[in-house]
């Protein structure tokens, strides 16, 4: 869904090498994740231990696993925001050599506090699938100037989820998917 922009659902192609998070995506999962499900059919690691933007990764080279996951870790979302009408999420998915992945990005919230701020400290950006995969895209030169990794690990810090709520999330997601009951 457009998490950044609420109200629209879109889908992007594009080259999946454009962005770090495809071509770190390695590193990032033996650095950063943590499996929660290993079954026949679906491989689901969370992404946060020093990761700076969390996010759930689904992989399977089977369609029906896949899609049952997929379900899963929504249902278990849209449980931890109620009054939400469709989970907080953007997502990235590509296909290659017989294999899905898709990577789930939670959200807090839809834009930064930045983004609603007044004079100078106003950023026109609103992060959505793209800046999560890794790439920051400020409409706007100034705005492009002031960015550094202060402020970046700050705007994503307000978007994603807190270690805490991710956690709650990790643990239903383990739970739906192993068929424990809670």
């Amino acid at each position: 869904c457009g998490a950044s922009a609420p109200d629209h659902l879109h889908f992007q192609a594009g080259s999946a090498e454009f962005l770090p998070l495809t071509r770190e995506y390695g590193g990032i999962l033996a650095g950063s994740g943590a499996a929660v499900v290993d079954a026949p059919d679906v491989r689901v690691t969370a992404v946060s231990r020093g990761y700076l933007r969390s996010f759930i990764a689904l992989e399977s080279d089977r369609r029906e696993g896949l899609e049952r996951a997929f379900a899963g870790v929504l249902e278990v979302f849209a449980s931890l925001q109620p009054g939400e009408e469709e989970p907080l999420v953007n997502i990235l998915s590509l296909h290659a050599g017989g294999k899905w992945r898709v990577n789930v990005f939670p959200r807090a919230k839809h834009r930064p506090s930045m983004f609603f701020a007044e004079g100078d400290a106003k950023i026109l950006l609103s992060p959505a699938a793209v800046d999560l995969g890794g790439v920051l895209i400020t409409p706007l030169e100034h705005d492009f100037a002031k960015m550094s990794e202060a402020l970046i690990r700050e705007m994503f810090d307000e978007i994603c989820l807190s270690a805490e709520l991710f956690g709650r999330l990790v643990e239903g997601i383990e739970t739906r998917l192993s068929g424990n009951p809670g």
